[in-house]
């Protein structure tokens, strides 16, 4: 965000103009010469530009940072481009067409490498984002990309994949924009302005008693075994899917019955209570597989399972789920657990809510009732499915 005031530039004056500390810009407008304005980044960092409206399109231009140029040479530069401006020329195109402008595609790399891997633990979130939301824009240029362009995608994309899939996307082009300003790789308003997220209600989809029969067969009818013990371990945890896509059997302890999660989401590692549907689970896969990961594909870069959508898919089609998501796994094991009489403590624990008032009461909790929790959420699903047993894994 950007905090604007009006100011009569001089070199002191600018010398002095103090650094912003609440991570804002701040533009200052000179009350001399139209248009020409100051903008002071978080980093100290102070560069001129000229903003005018050319044919009704607000256009911000870079002339150059303070004390590469002076307050006088900056007048002087605003004058040049306010005459183009009077001659219905774009100063923004002008100089569009004189360098290489980037891609967005090539914004995505230097913004992956620079600033996501650096800042983010959920960076890959950001690169799948990209991949399945905004790669058709890669080749074309930042200024290619206009608002009426965004608003058109975005309310494509909220149609066919999901009002939460196109918010989110949303949220990774308005921040690649962001950083393209910031980066002076970019001149102009950040096009996502003005573009409103679609409005979500707080989503509370869980396996249902008449549901859990249908989805156990729909599991078990899966081709692919690893796909099918993914999806009853993200149940028998209620971790989350990048955690148990990512489980590694070091971190896996049988003779304690114990996953421990070495960082989860909320920048904390986490110790998962493992069941006895869980532990029959992953010794199945332990007897069948040599890798590190609990969940190997030789499919994918990482070494292990990424996304297994299509396999999803086939279980939602199958049972005539086609509402349920991934994460309403997690959803379910905690619903299960409320409904069978455990406390918000104890659902808290396992799912590694994080709250000021609760932290320290998780933390002093013992796994041992979590852990029956647990069971006696699974059996009551198991039941409702009519399973008196735990499937034997392939």
């Amino acid at each position: 965000m950007t905090e604007e005031r009006r100011l009569l530039f001089g070199q002191r004056v600018i010398s002095a103009l103090p650094i912003p500390t609440d991570g804002k810009r701040v533009t200052y407008h000179d009350t001399q010469m139209n248009g020409l304005c100051l903008t002071v980044y978080p980093t100290g960092k102070k560069v001129f530009y000229i903003y005018r409206r050319i044919r009704g399109r607000p256009e911000r231009v870079r002339l150059d940072a303070f004390g590469t140029i002076t307050v006088q040479q900056a007048r002087e530069l605003a004058v040049g481009v306010n005459m183009q401006v009077a001659q219905g020329l774009s100063p923004t195109s002008i100089r569009q067409e004189e360098r290489a402008e980037l891609t967005l595609g090539e914004l995505f790399d230097i913004y992956l490498e620079r600033h996501a891997k650096v800042h983010k633990r959920t960076w890959t979130d950001d690169e799948k984002r990209f991949q399945y939301h905004l790669s058709h824009w890669k080749r074309r240029q930042l200024s290619e990309i206009r608002r009426n362009d965004i608003l058109t995608w975005h309310a494509k994309t909220g149609k066919e994949r999901g009002v939460y899939a196109a918010n989110h996307a949303l949220a990774v082009l308005r921040v690649l924009f962001n950083k393209a300003i910031e980066w002076d790789f970019f001149e102009g308003i950040n096009p996502c302005v003005g573009v409103k997220k679609f409005r979500v209600t707080s989503r509370e989809r869980f396996l249902q008693p008449d549901e859990m029969q249908k989805f156990f067969d729909a599991l078990d009818g899966l081709a692919e075994p690893a796909t099918r013990d993914f999806f009853l371990i993200c149940l028998y945890t209620g971790a989350r899917k990048n955690n148990v896509l990512s489980m590694r059997w070091d971190d896996i302890h049988f003779d304690r019955s114990e996953w421990r999660i070495p960082m989860t989401k909320n920048g904390t590692s986490q110790v998962v209570p493992l069941i006895d549907a869980a532990i029959t689970v992953l010794k199945g896969r332990r007897s069948s597989t040599t890798s590190d990961w609990v969940f190997p594909s030789s499919l994918n870069k990482t070494g292990h399972l990424v996304e297994p959508k299509s396999s999803w898919d086939t279980v939602r089609k199958t049972v005539g789920l086609e509402d349920l998501r991934m994460h309403d796994l997690r959803r379910s094991l905690g619903s299960w657990q409320a409904r069978t009489g455990a406390s918000l403590v104890i659902i808290g624990k396992t799912l590694n809510h994080q709250s000021p008032q609760s932290t320290q009461v998780y933390a002093r909790l013992d796994s041992d009732p979590v852990r029956q929790a647990m069971e006696t959420a699974v059996m009551a699903m198991k039941k409702a499915a009519n399973l008196d047993s735990t499937p034997t894994p392939s």
